[in-house]
């Protein structure tokens, strides 16, 4: 819908909020390209996803594991 931000389900990894500080999970913005990198399982490239703004990538836009 209209003002929905998209999200990335990692909770099938075991994925949870701590992991966003510990280093487990590193969002790195590569200019144009945001790459998300989990320690131990490979990494994720957000093409177009420049880090500004609205395309800002945080913990907030992931489904964690409870």
């Amino acid at each position: 819908g209209l003002n929905t931000q998209d999200q990335l389900d990692v909770s099938g990894l075991g994925i949870q909020a701590i992991d966003f500080s510990d280093g487990t999970v590193v969002i790195t913005d590569l200019g144009n390209d945001t790459q998300v990198t989990i320690d131990g399982l490979g990494s994720i490239l957000l093409t177009g996803v420049n880090g500004v703004g609205t395309n800002a990538i945080t913990a907030a836009d992931f489904i964690l594991a409870s």
